[in-house]
Parts: C-alpha cells; structure tokens; sequence
C-alpha cells in the first residue's frame, strides 16, 4: 500500500521557523557596551512589541501546523491506481491550487495550532511579567536575584549545550539546506531593515541604528524546544543546533560591525 501525502511539509516549516524571531541575549549587551543613546531603551520595545510574541507564541502555531503529526494525518492510502489519478487531478486543480498549503491540511489543524499558542508556558510567562510590570508590582529582592542568576545561568548552559552538541559531521545536501535557511532569513532582515530606513519613523538615528543592530539578530534558542516538542524528530533538531550556532557566529559579527560603523558615525557627529 502507497500513501499520498506532502512529507516535504516538515521541511518547509522547519526552514519556516528558523527564518523567524530573534535572540535578543547576545544582542543587549552588545548595545550596552556600545553606548548607544537610548539604545537598549529602543531595543526593549522592539523586543516588546513584536518579538516576544513571535517567539513564544506564533512560532508554536506555525510549528504545530507543519508538524509530522498534523502531515502524517494529512496522509491517505492508495491502494488503486485509480486513486493515484484522482489525487494528481486534485492537485491540479486550481482552485486547490489557490487555497494554498492550507488546502489539505486535516480537519482542526487551525484549532490546535491557536491551542498551541495560547497553551505555550514561555507566552504565559512572558504575560505574567508584563503584567507585574504595568501594575509596577516589584519581587521581593530574594526572588528577584534568583531568578536573574536562574536566567543568566540557563543561557550560558544552553549555548554551551548548542556547542557541545552541535554536529558538523552532516551530509552536503544537510548543510545546504542550513545554508539556504539562513540566506532565506537573511533576506527578511535585510526587507525589514530597508522598512526601517526608508518608511518608518524614528524619533532619532540613534534609535534607528539600534533598531537594525536589534533586526539582525541570530534565529531564537527556543526553536530548539519547539522542534523536540512538536515532533520534528532528532534529525531536525540537530540541524537547528548547528544552524543556530552558525547563525549566532555569523550575526554577533555582522552586528558588531554595523556598531563600529555607527561609532565612527556618533564620533564624527560629536567632533
């Protein structure tokens, strides 16, 4: 017996995922050590007004949706050949052609996707301290420390993990498909930073400057559990460590010139 089906679809969200969201953990003390005038003020509300919501939210919808298991549903059993024409006219059908990727997905893939947001504990943590912020409600100091040390601890741990566990030893085609994820996010940075420039306002170059330092971040560190999460099986996983290692070697570096050039430009200015 033969199945029908788009295997292909986990591979697609998988480049998807890794095109979204940024790392904001190397990115802060960047910009701090740079001195930039209202710099890290502009890079909180970026990070506030859209990317907490992307990374802790919408990627778990996104990843839900392209998930083997939601594929793996969308299969169906071809026992005739018959059936094979029947789905080769289906798929050459342009009105299902029109509906898109959404087309064949199983009935309630829409639902589990928003459950998958709304259900994310990062989201709801994220949540919790946004409100303890608007009420101005402050931790009791002891708290307050331990979950800095708690937090500063974890992501020390995680890329440590990212570097032990980070496998070079991968096919030709593997690392192609790495390097064409990371040209696909590169090239969404770049529209986003030519938006930035060219349309939206600034109330200062500054501000400006850290906003596109802030954009070409590296991809988020929870891609990684929500891949192990969602099924994407080890192999995937892997591919999204070594990815994001290269892609946080490769960003720190674009984004530590871009600073030095606006130095230069801040020095010239005050001169």
């Amino acid at each position: 017996m033969e199945k029908s089906g788009r295997p292909h679809a986990s591979l697609v969200g998988w480049a998807v995922l890794m095109s979204q969201g940024e790392n904001m953990a190397f990115t802060y003390p960047l910009i701090a050590e740079a001195s930039v005038p209202d710099g890290l003020a502009s890079a909180v509300m970026w990070d506030l007004g859209a990317n907490i919501w992307l990374c802790q939210g919408l990627l778990w919808g996104v990843a839900a949706v392209y998930s083997p298991h939601v594929q793996a549903s969308a299969y169906s059993p071809v026992d005739q050949p018959g059936d094979c024409e029947e789905a080769d006219a289906l798929l050459d059908d342009p009105k299902a052609s029109r509906r898109g990727f959404l087309a064949g997905l199983p009935p309630g893939t829409k639902d589990m996707a928003l459950k998958a947001v709304v259900e994310s504990v990062l989201l709801r943590a994220c949540l919790v301290g946004i409100g303890l912020n608007l009420i101005q409600l402050p931790l009791p100091g002891t708290l307050d420390n331990g979950l800095r040390y708690v937090g500063s601890l974890c992501k020390v741990m995680l890329y440590f993990l990212v570097g032990l566990y980070a496998d070079f030893n991968l096919s030709v085609g593997d690392f192609r498909f790495i390097a064409a994820a990371l040209f696909q996010r590169l090239l969404a940075q770049i529209a986003m930073a030519l938006l930035i420039v060219l349309v939206m306002p600034m109330p200062s170059t500054a501000s400006r400057n850290a906003i596109l330092v802030t954009i070409f971040s590296s991809g988020p560190s929870v891609l990684m559990h929500i891949l192990a999460e969602t099924g994407y099986g080890q192999h995937l996983v892997k591919l999204c460590v070594t990815g994001s290692l290269i892609s946080t070697i490769l960003c720190v570096t674009l984004q530590t010139a871009l600073l030095t050039h606006f130095q230069h430009g801040w020095e010239r200015g005050v001169s």
